[in-house]
Formats: structure tokens, sequence, C-alpha cells
């Protein structure tokens, strides 16, 4: 039988398998990057969005209510809602009565006006969260007072809060850790 001897030259295996070893070479390095490339930690999941936007809702609701039937349980959820720092601010800027005394003054006026809010809120957009961990939320809306001291409801008022969300360190629930209007 008769054998062909072939010249094996560089030129030729790169003809034959120069794809295969340019394939081979691009998996291990798409490997590779996959492999080493870092974690993404500001992720948010679809379920903590949902949680995040749902909770920037119901702290505007409580910062604006000042209807006389839900003041007081607005206030007392806003005690676990916000940071220390931002309550205690709140109360020197006179937007939260700071001592049970005023809170009680403040219900018997509103009581004896009838005072009504209603609040609508437009818009909850969330950004990415971070280096801390601290989630950006920026709430829009109006808000109206009808009380029984005017004569009828007063034009809507635009808002504009900006949070910084968190997760209480004990409690695992949302905070605000920091409030801008």
């Amino acid at each position: 039988m008769y054998w062909r001897i072939k010249n094996l030259s560089p030129e030729y295996l790169m003809r034959k398998y120069g794809v295969h070893a340019l394939l081979g070479a691009s998996l291990l390095l798409n490997v590779f990057l996959i492999v080493t490339r870092p974690q993404s930690r500001g992720a948010m999941t679809g379920e903590m969005q949902v949680s995040f936007e749902q909770f920037a809702r119901q702290v505007t609701s409580h910062l604006l209510d000042t209807s006389y039937i839900t003041f007081p349980d607005s206030v007392q959820a806003l005690q676990g809602e916000l940071d220390p720092s931002v309550l205690r601010r709140l109360q020197a800027e006179q937007k939260l009565p700071p001592s049970d005394i005023e809170m009680r003054a403040t219900v018997r006026q509103f009581v004896d006006t009838r005072r009504l809010s209603a609040i609508r809120i437009d818009s909850v957009e969330l950004g990415d969260p971070n280096e801390k961990g601290l989630v950006p939320a920026q709430v829009t809306g109006v808000v109206a007072v009808l009380s029984a001291a005017e004569t009828g409801p007063s034009d809507p008022v635009p808002f504009r809060f900006l949070y910084l969300l968190g997760v209480h360190p004990d409690t695992g629930n949302p905070m605000v850790a920091t409030l801008s209007e």
C-alpha cells in the first residue's frame, strides 16, 4: 500500500485548524472574564423594589397626614419608620409634635376645625443603591386640606420628597435614613 507523507507546515495547520483554535481561545477568555467579574452589590430584586416603593408611599402619607381622625396614628407610625436623627430634625422644625402635650393640642385643634387632608402620590422613582446600601427614592404628588374653618378646600399643593431608604439593623424593616424636601 502506498502511504503519502504530508509536509505539515504552520500555514497548512492554520488553514485547517485556525478557526477551531480561535473559537477555543475565545471560549476560555469568556469563561475567565465571567469568573473574575466583580459581584454586583447594588442589584435590587423586584421584590425589594416593590417593598421600598410601597414603604416610600406609606411614609409620605404619614408625613403629610393632617386629618383629625388619623393624625395620631400617622405620627406614631413615623416613630418606627424614620431614623431618630430625621425624627429629631422634623420635631425641631415643628413639622412633627415633639411631645405628647403638643400632640394632644394639635389633635384637639384638628378636631375642632374638622381638618381633613387628601394626598395624591403621582410617582415614586427609586434609584440604584449607593455605596452604603441606601436606596434613593423621589416621591412627588399633591396634597389638599379641607377644614371647617375655611370656606372650601384649599388649592392642591405640590410636594416632592427625596429619601434615602435603608434597612433597620435590628428589625430588618425599611426605614428612612435621610429626608429632604
